[in-house]
Protein backbone atom coordinates (compact mmCIF):
# COMPACT_ATOMS: atom_id res chain seq x y z
CA UNK A 1 0.00 0.00 0.00
CA UNK A 2 3.15 2.42 0.69
CA UNK A 3 5.99 3.24 -1.70
CA UNK A 4 7.86 0.30 -3.16
CA UNK A 5 11.88 -0.21 -3.45
CA UNK A 6 12.12 -1.35 -6.62
CA UNK A 7 15.30 -2.60 -5.77
CA UNK A 8 14.14 -5.26 -3.24
CA UNK A 9 12.24 -7.68 -5.51
CA UNK A 10 11.57 -11.35 -5.51
CA UNK A 11 12.89 -12.93 -8.80
CA UNK A 12 10.33 -15.77 -9.93
CA UNK A 13 10.71 -17.80 -13.36
CA UNK A 14 7.60 -16.05 -14.89
CA UNK A 15 7.02 -11.86 -13.14
CA UNK A 16 4.27 -10.23 -15.11
CA UNK A 17 2.11 -9.55 -12.47
CA UNK A 18 2.96 -6.88 -10.51
CA UNK A 19 1.66 -5.74 -7.05
CA UNK A 20 -1.37 -3.42 -8.32
CA UNK A 21 -2.80 -5.88 -10.05
CA UNK A 22 -2.66 -8.58 -7.25
CA UNK A 23 -4.31 -5.96 -5.29
CA UNK A 24 -6.84 -5.35 -7.88
CA UNK A 25 -7.83 -9.10 -7.92
CA UNK A 26 -7.80 -9.30 -4.24
CA UNK A 27 -10.35 -6.01 -4.21
CA UNK A 28 -12.46 -7.56 -6.97
CA UNK A 29 -12.80 -11.04 -5.17
CA UNK A 30 -14.29 -9.09 -2.01
CA UNK A 31 -16.79 -6.95 -3.47
CA UNK A 32 -18.04 -10.20 -5.42
CA UNK A 33 -18.75 -12.09 -2.32
CA UNK A 34 -19.67 -8.91 -0.11
CA UNK A 35 -22.38 -8.27 -2.65
CA UNK A 36 -23.62 -11.75 -3.32
CA UNK A 37 -23.84 -12.01 0.64
CA UNK A 38 -25.21 -8.77 0.86
CA UNK A 39 -27.86 -10.18 -1.54
CA UNK A 40 -28.68 -13.73 0.20
CA UNK A 41 -28.86 -12.01 3.39
CA UNK A 42 -31.36 -9.55 2.09
CA UNK A 43 -33.37 -11.03 -0.68
CA UNK A 44 -32.87 -15.02 -0.43
CA UNK A 45 -32.08 -15.58 2.80
CA UNK A 46 -33.30 -19.32 2.72
CA UNK A 47 -31.78 -19.79 -0.57
CA UNK A 48 -30.21 -23.01 -1.30
CA UNK A 49 -28.92 -22.78 -4.71
CA UNK A 50 -25.51 -23.70 -5.26
CA UNK A 51 -23.76 -19.80 -5.34
CA UNK A 52 -25.55 -19.22 -1.92
CA UNK A 53 -22.81 -21.04 -0.31
CA UNK A 54 -19.85 -20.88 -3.40
CA UNK A 55 -19.34 -17.25 -3.39
CA UNK A 56 -17.64 -18.14 -0.17
CA UNK A 57 -15.67 -20.38 -1.85
CA UNK A 58 -14.55 -18.89 -4.58
CA UNK A 59 -13.75 -15.36 -2.58
CA UNK A 60 -12.13 -16.31 0.00
CA UNK A 61 -8.60 -16.12 -1.54
CA UNK A 62 -9.02 -12.55 -0.96
CA UNK A 63 -8.33 -12.56 2.62
CA UNK A 64 -5.31 -14.31 1.48
CA UNK A 65 -3.80 -11.90 -0.99
CA UNK A 66 -4.46 -9.17 1.02
CA UNK A 67 -2.13 -10.87 4.00
CA UNK A 68 -0.03 -11.24 1.17
CA UNK A 69 -0.14 -7.79 0.56
CA UNK A 70 0.80 -6.55 3.98
CA UNK A 71 3.43 -8.67 3.87
CA UNK A 72 4.57 -7.06 1.04
CA UNK A 73 3.64 -3.49 2.22
CA UNK A 74 5.80 -3.92 4.97
CA UNK A 75 9.14 -5.38 2.83
CA UNK A 76 8.76 -2.18 0.68
CA UNK A 77 7.47 0.69 2.81
CA UNK A 78 9.47 3.52 3.65
CA UNK A 79 7.90 3.77 7.20
CA UNK A 80 6.56 0.91 9.23
CA UNK A 81 5.25 3.27 12.08
CA UNK A 82 2.94 4.90 9.49
CA UNK A 83 2.03 1.88 7.75
CA UNK A 84 1.20 0.60 10.89
CA UNK A 85 -0.80 3.83 11.94
CA UNK A 86 -2.72 3.96 8.59
CA UNK A 87 -4.11 0.49 8.88
CA UNK A 88 -4.85 1.21 12.72
CA UNK A 89 -6.70 4.39 11.88
CA UNK A 90 -8.61 2.74 9.06
CA UNK A 91 -9.63 -0.11 11.23
CA UNK A 92 -11.17 2.24 13.79
CA UNK A 93 -12.77 4.00 10.48
CA UNK A 94 -14.38 1.08 9.15
CA UNK A 95 -15.89 -0.20 12.08
CA UNK A 96 -19.35 1.81 11.90
CA UNK A 97 -19.90 0.69 7.96
CA UNK A 98 -18.78 -3.13 8.93
CA UNK A 99 -21.45 -3.70 11.92
CA UNK A 100 -23.88 -1.83 9.51
CA UNK A 101 -23.13 -4.30 6.81
CA UNK A 102 -22.64 -7.29 8.83
CA UNK A 103 -25.26 -6.99 11.51
CA UNK A 104 -27.44 -4.04 10.06
CA UNK A 105 -26.72 -1.55 13.31
CA UNK A 106 -23.88 1.40 14.00
CA UNK A 107 -22.29 -0.34 16.96
CA UNK A 108 -21.71 -4.38 17.40
CA UNK A 109 -18.98 -5.74 19.01
CA UNK A 110 -19.46 -9.43 18.08
CA UNK A 111 -16.60 -9.66 15.26
CA UNK A 112 -14.33 -6.21 14.49
CA UNK A 113 -13.77 -5.30 11.09
CA UNK A 114 -10.68 -7.47 9.15
CA UNK A 115 -8.69 -4.00 9.14
CA UNK A 116 -7.76 -4.61 13.13
CA UNK A 117 -6.52 -8.20 11.74
CA UNK A 118 -4.23 -6.62 9.21
CA UNK A 119 -2.80 -3.83 11.25
CA UNK A 120 -1.94 -6.13 14.11
CA UNK A 121 -0.50 -8.68 12.14
CA UNK A 122 2.20 -5.57 10.68
CA UNK A 123 2.54 -4.42 14.13
CA UNK A 124 3.50 -8.07 14.96
CA UNK A 125 5.85 -8.57 12.50
CA UNK A 126 7.50 -5.00 12.68
CA UNK A 127 7.84 -6.30 16.68
CA UNK A 128 9.85 -8.86 15.68
CA UNK A 129 12.26 -7.11 13.34
CA UNK A 130 12.98 -4.73 16.30
CA UNK A 131 14.44 -7.60 18.41
CA UNK A 132 18.01 -8.90 18.41
CA UNK A 133 18.50 -11.35 15.89
CA UNK A 134 19.47 -13.94 18.72
CA UNK A 135 16.57 -13.71 20.04
CA UNK A 136 14.15 -13.20 17.33
CA UNK A 137 12.85 -16.86 16.97
CA UNK A 138 12.06 -17.72 20.91
CA UNK A 139 10.89 -14.23 21.52
CA UNK A 140 9.17 -13.52 18.03
CA UNK A 141 7.54 -16.60 18.82
CA UNK A 142 6.06 -14.84 21.90
CA UNK A 143 4.83 -11.95 19.90
CA UNK A 144 3.01 -13.96 17.50
CA UNK A 145 1.09 -15.94 20.16
CA UNK A 146 0.54 -12.95 22.00
CA UNK A 147 -1.03 -11.16 18.94
CA UNK A 148 -3.40 -14.40 18.22
CA UNK A 149 -4.49 -14.65 21.48
CA UNK A 150 -5.29 -10.52 21.77
CA UNK A 151 -7.12 -11.19 18.32
CA UNK A 152 -9.20 -13.92 18.92
CA UNK A 153 -9.83 -12.32 22.57
CA UNK A 154 -10.96 -9.30 20.65
CA UNK A 155 -12.36 -11.35 17.98
CA UNK A 156 -10.95 -9.69 14.95
CA UNK A 157 -12.56 -11.10 11.42
CA UNK A 158 -10.17 -14.16 10.77
CA UNK A 159 -8.33 -13.97 13.97
CA UNK A 160 -5.33 -16.18 14.83
CA UNK A 161 -5.21 -17.16 10.86
CA UNK A 162 -4.81 -13.65 9.56
CA UNK A 163 -1.83 -13.08 11.80
CA UNK A 164 -0.14 -16.30 11.54
CA UNK A 165 -0.61 -15.95 7.34
CA UNK A 166 0.96 -12.47 7.60
CA UNK A 167 3.98 -13.34 9.13
CA UNK A 168 4.10 -16.74 7.04
CA UNK A 169 3.50 -14.66 4.46
CA UNK A 170 6.44 -12.13 5.23
CA UNK A 171 9.56 -14.75 6.70
CA UNK A 172 8.93 -17.02 4.50
CA UNK A 173 8.34 -14.72 1.10
CA UNK A 174 11.79 -15.34 -0.75
CA UNK A 175 10.59 -19.41 -0.36
CA UNK A 176 7.99 -19.80 -2.53
CA UNK A 177 7.31 -23.69 -1.84
CA UNK A 178 7.91 -23.82 1.94
CA UNK A 179 5.49 -20.79 1.80
CA UNK A 180 2.67 -22.58 -0.22
CA UNK A 181 3.00 -25.56 2.38
CA UNK A 182 3.03 -23.60 5.80
CA UNK A 183 -0.05 -21.83 4.35
CA UNK A 184 -2.04 -23.99 3.25
CA UNK A 185 -1.22 -25.82 6.98
CA UNK A 186 -2.55 -22.95 8.50
CA UNK A 187 -5.34 -22.73 6.33
CA UNK A 188 -6.49 -26.16 6.94
CA UNK A 189 -5.24 -26.62 10.31
CA UNK A 190 -6.46 -23.42 12.43
CA UNK A 191 -10.35 -24.14 11.29
CA UNK A 192 -9.69 -27.70 13.22
CA UNK A 193 -8.24 -26.33 15.92
CA UNK A 194 -11.97 -24.32 16.14
CA UNK A 195 -13.39 -27.58 15.47
CA UNK A 196 -11.93 -28.85 18.79
CA UNK A 197 -12.32 -25.65 20.99
CA UNK A 198 -15.88 -26.25 19.50
CA UNK A 199 -15.82 -29.84 21.03
CA UNK A 200 -15.33 -28.80 24.66
CA UNK A 201 -17.78 -25.99 24.37
CA UNK A 202 -20.74 -28.08 22.77
CA UNK A 203 -19.89 -31.42 23.48
CA UNK A 204 -21.90 -32.47 20.53
CA UNK A 205 -19.37 -34.57 17.89
CA UNK A 206 -21.54 -34.24 15.19
CA UNK A 207 -21.50 -30.57 14.86
CA UNK A 208 -17.97 -30.57 15.77
CA UNK A 209 -17.46 -33.12 12.45
CA UNK A 210 -20.05 -30.38 10.31
CA UNK A 211 -18.26 -27.54 11.53
CA UNK A 212 -14.44 -28.71 10.82
CA UNK A 213 -15.48 -30.09 7.58
CA UNK A 214 -17.41 -26.92 5.95
CA UNK A 215 -15.12 -24.52 7.78
CA UNK A 216 -11.62 -26.12 6.74
CA UNK A 217 -12.94 -26.84 3.29
CA UNK A 218 -14.04 -23.07 3.06
CA UNK A 219 -10.50 -21.91 4.62
CA UNK A 220 -8.62 -24.02 2.56
CA UNK A 221 -10.25 -22.37 -0.58
CA UNK A 222 -7.69 -19.39 0.26
CA UNK A 223 -5.16 -21.67 -1.45
CA UNK A 224 -6.12 -20.54 -4.73
CA UNK A 225 -4.61 -17.53 -4.34
CA UNK A 226 -0.97 -18.50 -4.31
CA UNK A 227 -1.56 -18.94 -7.84
CA UNK A 228 -1.21 -15.10 -8.77
CA UNK A 229 0.96 -14.76 -6.08
CA UNK A 230 3.03 -17.41 -8.10
CA UNK A 231 3.54 -14.80 -10.95
CA UNK A 232 4.20 -11.72 -8.93
CA UNK A 233 6.89 -9.72 -10.14
CA UNK A 234 8.08 -7.88 -6.97
CA UNK A 235 7.12 -4.59 -8.39
CA UNK A 236 4.76 -1.71 -7.52
CA UNK A 237 2.88 -1.36 -10.84
CA UNK A 238 0.46 1.28 -11.68
CA UNK A 239 -2.19 2.43 -8.74
CA UNK A 240 -4.39 4.23 -7.38
CA UNK A 241 -3.62 6.96 -5.07
CA UNK A 242 -2.68 4.50 -1.89
CA UNK A 243 -5.56 6.15 0.48
CA UNK A 244 -8.12 5.14 -2.48
CA UNK A 245 -7.03 1.62 -1.42
CA UNK A 246 -7.02 2.31 2.28
CA UNK A 247 -10.90 4.21 2.06
CA UNK A 248 -12.17 1.45 -0.43
CA UNK A 249 -12.54 -0.98 1.96
CA UNK A 250 -15.28 1.45 4.42
CA UNK A 251 -16.96 2.99 1.31
CA UNK A 252 -17.94 0.19 -0.96
CA UNK A 253 -19.22 -1.43 2.70
CA UNK A 254 -21.64 1.77 3.04
CA UNK A 255 -22.65 1.98 -1.02
CA UNK A 256 -23.64 -1.80 -0.64
CA UNK A 257 -25.72 -1.11 2.60
CA UNK A 258 -27.14 2.25 0.98
CA UNK A 259 -28.09 0.11 -2.11
CA UNK A 260 -29.88 -2.67 -0.07
CA UNK A 261 -31.69 0.37 1.65
CA UNK A 262 -32.79 1.78 -1.79
CA UNK A 263 -34.20 -1.60 -3.19
CA UNK A 264 -36.20 -2.54 0.09
CA UNK A 265 -37.31 0.98 -0.38
CA UNK A 266 -38.51 0.75 -3.83
CA UNK A 267 -40.28 -3.30 -3.67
Amino acid sequence: MDGTREHNRIKHPLQFLPAAAIKHIAIILMIVNHVSAAYFDNFAPDSNSFWSEAHWYFTRASFVLFTFLIAEGLVHTRNRVRYVLNLTFFAFLSEIPYDLFRYGKFFSFSIQNVFFTLALGALTVYLIDMLPKKLRFLSGSGVVLLACAISFLFKFEYSVLGVVLIVLMYYFREKYILRLILCGAALYLIPFAKGVVAHLYYKDIWYVITFYLKSSLLQFSGIAAFIPIAFYSGEKGRQLPKYFYYAFYPVHMLLIVLGVYLIKLVM
